[in-house]
């Protein structure tokens, strides 16, 4: 369960934060910046989300996304 967590908090850290998700998906859907795309700019409610997709998924999914996401994460810290 904690793996599950962690990998969704992680993966959603570098979708929002890193790759930009929620600029990336206005400037193609064509839509003002001020306008939300609620959960895909929330990390609290995307989140969420992911840790339930991979709750249904093997524990393998889970332990690749934490390892691939956290370890990013992490070499930030370590430089």
């Amino acid at each position: 369960m904690i793996t599950n967590i962690l990998a969704s908090l992680f993966f959603v850290h570098f979708l929002i934060e890193v790759y930009g998700l929620p600029m990336r998906l206005r400037k193609g859907l064509r839509m003002p910046p001020e306008r939300r795309i609620k959960p895909f700019d929330c990390q609290y409610c995307l989140s969420a989300w992911v840790a339930l997709i991979l709750y249904f998924c093997p524990l393998i999914a889970s332990e690749i996304v934490l390892l691939v996401f956290g370890s990013a994460y992490l070499s930030k810290f370590i430089k």
